[in-house]
């Protein structure tokens, strides 16, 4: 009986290390480094698509030791939820725009002031051109994160029955924001009742009338079909802001040299083509939308100068709350301005 019992218990044994050494030559996922990739936005949107080319790069130059899963539509939660998803360990990439992450930290959210980059995506690379890594290290110093600074987009107005067009035009209106005090203010300095709601629950609220309007790209009102139950929109491109993709300092410690290279080179890779995929969705995206009964108006100059004159509240709120954590400020804003006027006439 003993010795049956040794020989079951030994042949357990081997067994057991025989499916252990297996499973290890076989490449499983305990010899894989996988990184779960989170985002907002739909899987047609081209920051999607980057993505994935970017996931089948790392696959293909790390012979199959990283593999990248991307998880589109807040299908790991919304930008709040990912972001503390990700700075806990749960995930290792996120993409938003870089207001949402202004929650966790201030270094950013002076570029979401309303109207800060008059001259769109291009205005807003140039300036973090200049002033990026200054910004980042900030996100570094307090957070422990590392920042790849991503496109992002101009946000106007989508709006379902109540054509706006001027400031006055949204009193009263019930319009969704991001998360973020910078664009609730600017709602409530205009007379709006602004209520954050996730993106993907924003075609629901306009179709029910939950909210009047909703903070929108041209993209989103398109990929999220939210231009089913949008009958205007306004382009008035109010908040135009970076995107950052970012993963945690001690996450990217865990990483081999070599994985590491890989991850830095090919992120930089997708910022670059994630770009121009973006640039070629919105070359024609206006045209679609009219295309497909959205009203879509451009504001004139005249009308941009009333907006603009319109948030200015916004600022003296900003500078008097949050001045003494922007020593830079000002130079901020007049670089801003000077590189607006190279793309606005």
């Amino acid at each position: 009986m003993k010795k049956t019992l040794t020989l079951i218990m030994t042949f357990l044994l081997i067994f057991t290390c025989l499916s252990g050494c297996g499973d290890s030559e076989e490449g499983t996922d305990g010899d894989v480094v996988v990184i779960k990739v989170g985002h907002v936005s739909p899987e047609s949107h081209p920051v999607q698509v980057a993505f994935e080319n970017f996931a089948e790069r790392v696959a293909e130059r790390s012979n199959g030791s990283m593999k990248v899963e991307v998880y589109p539509a807040s299908q790991l939660g919304s930008e709040r939820e990912m972001i503390e998803m990700t700075m806990a360990g749960s995930m290792e990439i996120f993409y938003s725009g870089s207001q949402t992450l202004g929650l966790f930290c201030d270094a950013v959210n002076f570029q979401g002031l309303p109207f800060f980059f008059t001259g769109d995506k291009p205005a807003a690379r140039d300036f973090f051109e200049i002033y990026g890594d200054e910004i980042a290290q900030v996100f570094d110093d307090e957070l422990g994160i590392h920042i790849v600074w991503t496109d992002n987009s101009a946000y106007g107005q989508a709006s379902a029955t109540k054509k706006i067009v001027m400031p006055e035009d949204l009193e009263g209106v019930k319009i969704r924001t991001l998360e973020t005090e910078m664009m609730i203010k600017t709602y409530e300095v205009l007379g709006a009742l602004a209520s954050p709601v996730n993106t993907s629950e924003v075609y629901t609220a306009l179709q029910n009338g939950t909210i009047d309007a909703a903070t929108s790209n041209t993209i989103l009102l398109d990929m999220f079909n939210w231009k089913e139950v949008t009958d205007y929109y306004l382009n008035s491109q109010m908040f135009v802001d970076m995107g950052v993709t970012f993963y945690t300092n001690a996450w990217f410690d865990s990483l081999t040299a070599e994985q590491q290279t890989i991850l830095t080179e090919e992120l930089d890779a997708f910022t670059v083509e994630y770009s121009e995929l973006f640039d070629a969705a919105e070359a024609d995206i206006i045209e679609k939308l009219e295309g497909e009964g959205v009203e879509v108006t451009n504001p004139t100059p005249e009308q941009f100068d009333a907006w603009i004159e319109a948030v200015q509240p916004v600022y003296d709120w900003f500078k008097e709350t949050y001045g003494d954590k922007y020593p830079k400020l000002d130079e901020y804003i007049e670089a801003a301005a000077e590189i607006n006027a190279k793309y606005v006439g």
